[in-house]
């Protein structure tokens, strides 16, 4: 592997007045960024959006995060020892259509709305509790790894920690997922944890439902949520889901059209 190329006094003044830096990787020659389109469509054309999986199904991505241009830039700003964010998930811009708002990720794994700041993303004997969620999305095509994980879940329902990661896999699966309404509907009945019930209405919204007798289920536990305005003593908490449960049946489009007199 080639040395990197560390970033100049100059260059670093320039990302901290900016916020950012265009960079122009020197190893990747002109056929690089076609190619990795062709394999983009391709996987999206037979098995859908990858997620999380993106890096592993297309592996020559790393190309890029190795180029002697970028790893230096990476090593000047966050240390040789940085670890790579493991949320990586793909979007799709169509012609004609707008594209992601400016943005920040991520409030996973916290309690309160707040923004990642590990500054070199450690790993400490609490982080792989909320990273380790990232990496077992990519199981979705794995029938028993999602039937040991709702397995998990059923036993661990009142671990707050446990159940609301467990909760974040299944709505990161999409139709993988679609086994698990059953229980996540359960827990959102039963759990007093509002962290727990929020990512459960979450989940509701993101795995794909196609057959009519799912989408009647969800509409109507997401109905009662938005309805059920005393569920927690707390009003900020009951407010997260209440707002979580709006924006999944936003997610179902059209699919919940008979929600719109409790909206």
């Amino acid at each position: 592997m080639e040395t990197p190329l560390l970033l100049t006094d100059k260059q670093v003044q320039e990302f901290l007045i900016n916020g950012y830096l265009i960079l122009q990787p020197i190893s990747l020659d002109r056929n690089f960024h076609s190619s990795i389109f062709t394999e983009v469509q391709s996987i999206f054309q037979q098995d859908a959006n990858p997620g999380n999986n993106i890096l592993p199904r297309i592996p020559q991505l790393q190309y890029v995060f190795d180029d002697p241009v970028i790893k230096g830039a990476l090593v000047s700003l966050l240390g040789s020892n940085y670890t790579m964010q493991p949320h990586r998930h793909a979007h799709v811009t169509r012609p004609r259509t707008a594209g992601q708002t400016w943005h920040k990720d991520s409030y996973f794994g916290y309690r309160k709305p707040l923004r990642h700041h590990q500054l070199r993303y450690t790993m400490n004997e609490e982080i792989p509790r909320f990273e380790s969620p990232y990496a077992l999305t990519a199981c979705r095509y794995n029938k028993e790894a999602i039937d040991e994980l709702q397995a998990m879940l059923t036993r661990e329902e009142n671990n707050e920690p446990i159940a609301y990661c467990i909760a974040f896999i299944f709505s990161e699966m999409g139709s993988a997922a679609l086994d698990t309404l059953p229980l996540l509907i359960h827990i959102i009945e039963k759990s007093h944890s509002y962290l727990v019930k929020q990512y459960c209405c979450e989940a509701l919204g993101t795995i794909q439902l196609n057959e009519q007798h799912y989408i009647d289920m969800v509409i109507s536990y997401l109905t009662n949520v938005l309805v059920d305005r005393d569920q927690l003593e707390d009003f900020k908490e009951a407010s997260h889901i209440r707002f979580t449960a709006a924006l999944s049946l936003a997610k179902l489009g059209v699919k919940v059209i008979q929600a719109i007199p409790t909206l």
